[in-house]
């Protein structure tokens, strides 16, 4: 599980500054409506701690894939080298999840044990682009 704590801040917290999410529309406005999201409000601290904001964290990442091609032995001969190889490798490259946040696997300042499994305007683990070519004489 996941507890979305940035995402708290952004539904119906209208009157300290925070930029809305898309969800507060969805807001209560009178009885008999079925919403998870409170009437808006800019006097009045929306900012607790809710189960509303718990979201399944479950996952598939796409962490590291390599692609190299050897060129044959011929080829290599006529290059005057014993082996040459290139290559393209890519870091964190996809995520399958449902959960609406940045990224299921990052947590709130840094991995102490109080704060895993809380989002806090972290940022989604960079994807990571590299490319070579690898000689041996």
């Amino acid at each position: 599980m996941i507890y979305d704590d940035h995402g708290k801040r952004q539904l119906g917290n209208m009157g300290f500054g925070w930029n809305q999410d898309i969800r507060s529309l969805d807001y209560w406005q009178e009885n008999g409506d079925i919403t998870n999201v409170p009437t808006l409000s800019l006097t009045e601290n929306r900012d607790v701690n809710s189960s509303r904001h718990l979201y399944d964290g479950s996952y598939l990442r796409l962490r590291n894939l390599i692609v190299h091609y050897k060129l044959s032995d011929r080829i290599c001969h006529k290059l005057k080298v014993s082996n040459l190889k290139i290559f393209i490798s890519a870091q964190n490259l996809y995520v399958w999840t449902k959960y609406n946040g940045w990224d299921p696997e990052v947590n709130r300042e840094g991995s102490g044990a109080i704060t895993q499994g809380v989002s806090y305007l972290s940022p989604p683990q960079a994807k990571v682009f590299t490319t070579g070519i690898n000689i041996t004489f």
